[in-house]
C-alpha cells in the first residue's frame, strides 16, 4: 500500500509540473504578442491552480484571520476566495489567494490586483504597486491564542 501512495504522490508532482509549464508556455506566448493582459491573467490563474492543491490544503486550516480583537476578518470561501469584514457599515473587500506557504497566506484585491496583503500568525502587511511591504494591522488566525 505505502509503494502504491508514494507512486501516486510522485505522478501527482510530475502532473503538477506539466500542467505549470503549460501556463507559463502560455503566458509567454501572450507577452511575445504583447497582450500583457491576458498573460498576467494566465499567471493569475497559475497562481490560483498552485496554490489550490488538495493535499497542502487539507493540512493548513488558515482560513480566518481576526484582527481589531476579532471585530474585523478576512475569511476564506471556495476556490481560492477571501473576503474581508472591514468596518462597523459592513463593508466587505473581496481578495483571491495568491500564494500560501508556512510563513504567510498572501492575497490580492479583486478590483485592483495592485494590492496585495500577507497574512502573518502575529501581523498582517500591505503592499501597493511597487511600494515595498508594510505593517497593516496587528491580528491572529482564529484558534490561535
Amino acid at each position: 500500500m505505502k509503494v502504491a501512495v508514494s507512486d501516486y504522490k510522485a505522478k501527482l508532482v510530475i502532473s503538477k509540473k506539466k500542467y505549470e509549464a503549460a501556463f507559463d508556455k502560455a503566458a509567454e506566448a501572450y507577452r511575445q504578442k504583447k497582450d500583457l493582459e491576458n498573460a498576467k491573467a494566465v499567471l493569475l490563474a497559475k497562481a490560483e491552480f498552485v496554490t489550490s492543491d488538495a493535499d497542502s490544503r487539507a493540512e493548513d486550516r488558515r482560513t480566518k484571520w481576526d484582527y481589531n480583537d476579532g471585530k474585523y476578518w478576512f475569511k476564506a470561501g471556495k476556490g481560492g476566495e477571501w473576503v474581508e469584514l472591514a468596518n462597523d457599515d459592513g463593508a466587505v473587500n473581496k481578495y483571491r489567494e495568491a500564494e500560501r506557504n508556512q510563513d504567510f497566506v498572501e492575497l490580492y484585491k479583486v478590483i485592483e490586483k495592485t494590492t496585495r496583503v500577507r497574512l502573518y500568525a502575529g501581523h498582517s502587511e500591505v503592499k501597493y504597486l511597487r511600494e515595498p511591504w508594510k505593517l497593516l494591522y496587528k491580528g491572529k488566525w482564529s484558534g490561535d491564542k
